[in-house]
This record gives C-alpha cells, sequence and structure tokens, in this order.
C-alpha cells in the first residue's frame, strides 16, 4: 500500500512515528546513528538497485538530471549561472541556505559529529555540563556554531576538517599560499568550495566575532589532541 492509498498523501511524513519506530527497533531515534541499520540499508539497496546507496543508480541520477534540466537547463545544478552567482557570490543567500540546512537537521535532531568533535564534546560537556553542541545565536553570532558554553558565554569553532586548512589561513605564509595554489589548480569544485571556507569563511567569522566582543575561540585541526590547552583557553575568558 502506497502513501497516497493509506494516508491520502504521497508525501505523508509522521517524524514521531518514525522516531520511535527506530528506537524500539535499533535504539536510537535516527536510522544514520545506527551502523545496523545503515548495514541493513546498503543490503537492501545492492539486492534492489546492484548498488550500496540508492544516489549511485542510474534511476537517481536520471531524476536529478531531468529536474536540473527543467529548472536550470543543465544537467546539473552547479553547472548553471544562476547557482554560481548564489553559491560564490551571494553571501546573504549562503547565510539564508545555511540557516535553513541548520534547522532542518535540529528539527530532526540529525546533527552529525566527527570523532574529535566527540573527543572535544565529552570533555566539554564534563567540564561544562550546558555545553550546546551546534548552537546558534541569531542576534549575537548568526553562523552555526560547533560548541557554547552558556556560563562562560564562550563561542568555539573547532576548524577539524580538510577544507578549514590545518591552521588559519594566513595570506603572509608561504605554506598557505602554496596550499592555496595547489587547490585552486584542481578542477574538483570541492577545492573552490574549500578556497571559499578557509580563506573566506573561517576570516569573516573571526572578524564578526571579534567586531561585536564575543569570547570566542577557533580550535585547529589537532588541538583535539591537548584538552588542556582547550580547557586554559576558554578559562581566559
Amino acid at each position: 500500500m502506497t502513501k497516497k492509498e493509506k494516508y491520502n498523501d504521497e508525501n505523508y511524513n509522521n517524524r514521531e512515528l518514525a522516531e520511535k519506530t527506530t528506537l524500539e527497533r535499533y535504539g536510537v531515534k535516527n536510522t544514520k546513528q545506527s551502523e545496523v541499520a545503515k548495514m541493513k540499508e546498503k543490503e537492501t539497496c545492492l539486492k534492489r538497485y546492484g548498488v550500496t546507496s540508492y544516489r549511485k543508480t542510474k534511476e537517481c541520477t536520471e531524476k536529478i538530471r531531468k529536474t536540473s534540466m527543467e529548472k536550470y537547463g543543465v544537467d546539473n545544478c552547479t553547472k548553471s549561472d544562476e547557482w554560481k552567482r548564489k553559491w560564490y557570490g551571494n553571501n546573504e543567500w549562503n547565510q539564508k541556505r545555511s540557516e535553513k540546512i541548520y534547522d532542518t537537521m535540529k528539527k530532526n535532531k540529525r546533527f552529525l559529529i566527527s570523532k574529535p568533535e566527540k573527543i572535544i564534546l565529552d570533555f566539554l560537556l564534563s567540564e561544562y555540563p550546558d555545553t550546546i553542541f551546534q548552537y546558534k545565536d541569531k542576534k549575537r553570532y548568526p553562523f552555526k556554531c560547533d560548541f557554547y558554553i552558556p556560563q562562560k558565554d564562550v563561542f568555539i569553532e573547532y576548524n577539524g576538517f580538510w577544507m578549514h586548512g590545518k591552521h588559519s589561513f594566513d595570506k603572509n605564509n608561504e605554506e598557505d599560499l602554496k596550499t592555496l595554489n595547489e587547490w585552486s589548480s584542481k578542477p574538483q569544485k570541492q577545492y573552490k568550495l574549500a578556497i571559499k571556507v578557509w580563506t573566506e569563511m573561517d576570516p569573516m567569522k573571526l572578524e564578526f566575532a571579534t567586531k561585536n566582543k564575543l569570547n570566542y575561540i577557533v580550535l585547529e585541526y589537532d588541538d583535539y589532541k591537548d584538552l588542556n590547552k582547550i580547557k586554559q583557553k576558554i578559562e581566559a575568558f
């Protein structure tokens, strides 16, 4: 029986019921949090489509291509002038897009966390129990902040993903310029995005926090390995 037949709505989605069912079956509210569920999903896709993910199927690829052709006139929306203008030249659009993604993930409780982030979060919670993971203050800091400690009023960004570089970008650092040149020579779109994140977005966040006199800490790539150092930075406020 289809959703249309059962609920008279082909887009019917009962989030509470889905979370309850997933909790009963796997012990978590979202299947993305369960290794067992993820393995079952892969096995199902393999049996049904011959690949481990539906997004890898020809059917999905064709649907994406068709939708993009109808909406943008090209087989991939990222090739369109409209997308490029929005993504690379419109910070307001980027911010609204990020807010929408953040609100959706928060509502559905689907924040993903890396191992270094988990180490940092566990440490912060042990030292500051009111720590909030993936925090947003639209008035004071309108970006998704990795960690926020209310009792200290401290905003913490952890730049642990490769797109942030292994430390904050320094235009006077020869190694940073070398890395920038290497990324610029790459044809993949992910490197264009990495350049924007490392050389524009990260400095913009720091400038914004400094201008608004926030208690703001930037943790670099390997900082999670020295938790005492993180505590010292926090206690400085």
